[in-house]
């Protein structure tokens, strides 16, 4: 069996919901149904967190629906291991030092 590749999705808010919306669903099905290991990178988790009331709006690192969601700091990402797959969503702009 191939080794499961890991994926981050970085998620910047620009419209509240639509874009917090989009990156959720595009993380919760490929984990729900591609089995990945998925991190979504948002940096406004409470936007998020109106929409999916099972997360904790103030956590900086939780799980929900097999997905890994992170509060997204330029610092936080920088200090994490680059994924084997990144998606930037909506040309976000990712921290160079990731």
């Amino acid at each position: 069996m191939k080794p499961s590749l890991r994926w981050d999705i970085f998620c910047r808010v620009v419209d509240n919901f639509g874009d917090a919306g989009v990156g959720w669903r595009l993380a919760r099905q490929l984990a729900a149904e591609h089995g990945l290991a998925v991190t979504l990178w948002i940096d406004d988790v409470r936007t998020l967190a109106r929409i999916v009331p099972a997360l904790d709006a103030t956590a900086a690192d939780q799980g929900c629906a097999g997905v890994r969601i992170r509060h997204w700091t330029d610092a936080a990402a920088a200090s994490a291991v680059p994924a084997d797959v990144v998606i930037e969503g909506f040309g976000c702009g990712i921290t160079d030092a990731y």
